[in-house]
């Protein structure tokens, strides 16, 4: 199977961009490449009119994986940041530099409305979302991994130097701090308690 291109531009065909057969990479906004970035197989990215996707350099986004980013919105990598196997990044998203996303991790940004009446549909609901106000951007701090099938939910602001234990449910914002984050919703992990001499 070959790469798919829509919209070619000079930005697409950046030097340091590599995009293996297989990937699919839509783009009608901005693309941005600062230096070494690499598309893998399977790989989907959509980057539609008025949005952007910038990559600091030195980025993988693996097999599978899909980056598609808000209208309107943008989604930002930071150097050597790799987005592994069939991880989902949607919509307004930021991610420091040196984060490892590991395999089937999900971060959306978007939003949508309940009606705990039942007056109106899940779809009605969705079709008539205001996008602005249903987004809520995401933001990853530097030196951030995050494990196996984590979860980032809407405007969840996670600081640097911060581990996101596999499955766990980020829900609210945590500081800079080396810590570990674990469950769901996240929690730190309790610090092991110095033991007597």
């Amino acid at each position: 199977m070959q790469q798919t291109w829509w919209n070619r531009s000079a930005e697409i065909l950046s030097p340091g961009l590599r995009v293996d057969a297989g990937a699919r990479v839509h783009c009608c906004g901005e693309l941005r490449v600062g230096g070494k970035v690499l598309i893998g197989r399977g790989a989907t990215v959509s980057v539609p009119e008025g949005s952007s996707l910038q990559f600091a350099g030195d980025n993988y986004v693996l097999h599978g994986s899909q980056l598609a980013v808000g209208f309107g919105g943008s989604i930002r990598i930071g150097m050597r940041t790799t987005v592994d196997r069939d991880a989902i990044i949607n919509g307004d998203v930021r991610i420091g530099s040196d984060c490892l996303i590991a395999p089937r991790v999900f971060m959306s940004s978007s939003t949508h409305s309940f009606d705990p009446t039942g007056t109106r549909t899940i779809r009605e609901l969705d079709r008539d979302a205001t996008r602005e106000a249903d987004v809520q951007t995401i933001v990853v701090g530097d030196n951030c991994w995050l494990g196996v099938g984590a979860v980032l939910l809407p405007g969840v602001q996670l600081g640097s130097h911060t581990v996101v234990g596999a499955g766990a449910v980020v829900t609210r914002a945590w500081p800079d701090g080396h810590q570990v984050l674990v469950g769901a919703p996240a929690q730190p992990l309790p610090q092991p308690r110095d033991q007597p001499a």
